[in-house]
């Protein structure tokens, strides 16, 4: 699309590559973190130990962006876990996930 006054023209690529689709997957999975978060009434500074429980299917998409995934919902660890009380939709599976404050060291 041209710009007002024809002086420069925007393109924008709206393909998805595999790249963006696990970035995107990273983000949903931070917002639900952020929304239990928010339902256990916990402070916005307390640290947390998050457990996953990602599918097979998810799980290597996600793995490269866990770190960036803790240090958005103040996670000092991420474990795995199995039959967590919180399942969402995340891409084509489900991913069950929890949370426990971790006492400031």
């Amino acid at each position: 699309a041209a710009l007002p006054g024809n002086n420069a023209i925007v393109v924008l690529d709206t393909d998805l590559t595999p790249e963006l689709e696990a970035e995107g997957l990273a983000r949903d999975l931070v917002r639900y973190v952020q929304q239990l978060r928010q339902e256990k009434g916990l402070n916005i500074a307390d640290r947390i130990r998050l457990q996953l429980d990602l599918p097979d299917d998810v799980k290597p998409r996600i793995e490269p962006h866990l770190a960036w995934v803790a240090s958005q919902v103040l996670a000092s660890d991420v474990v795995d876990g199995t039959g967590l009380a919180n399942v969402k939709p995340l891409g084509p599976a489900k991913v069950g996930f929890d949370l426990e404050v971790v006492a400031p060291a």
